[in-house]
């Protein structure tokens, strides 16, 4: 009886990528297994994950929305007191967009441009 031969190793895929993919295909493919658990479960259990869930999805909503705003005001704020304390300006806005217009520009007279460039066309 002759000696088997040991059979040629299956390639290893045991790279971080490869098992970063293999965790993903098992979590999604976990989800209808779960969302089945979840009537079962213990309501100490269930409390903490809504809690859990909760918290959650408000500090998302905190971190994308409001907290954008507060950031974005605290720069304008901060560009205000600069300019007050430069006294580039004499301003109570704190929006620190506003910009002196000149009366030509807020009121702009249409037939006097016209007038203008009939004069220049004939002369």
């Amino acid at each position: 009886m002759a000696i088997p031969k040991k059979p040629p190793p299956n390639p290893v895929h045991n790279s971080p990528p490869a098992r970063l993919a293999k965790f993903l295909v098992d979590s999604v493919a976990s989800i209808p297994y779960v969302l089945k658990q979840i009537p079962h479960l213990p309501k100490l259990k269930l409390l903490k994950y809504t809690g859990f869930f909760l918290c959650t999805s408000g500090m998302v909503f905190l971190f994308t929305g409001p907290f954008r705003q507060y950031r974005y005001r605290k720069h304008v704020n901060d560009a205000e007191i600069l300019y007050s304390r430069a006294n580039i300006r004499d301003s109570s806005s704190m929006t620190g967009t506003e910009k002196p217009y000149s009366d030509k520009h807020m009121s702009y007279d249409f037939k006097e441009e016209i007038d203008n460039r009939a004069k220049s066309e004939n002369s």
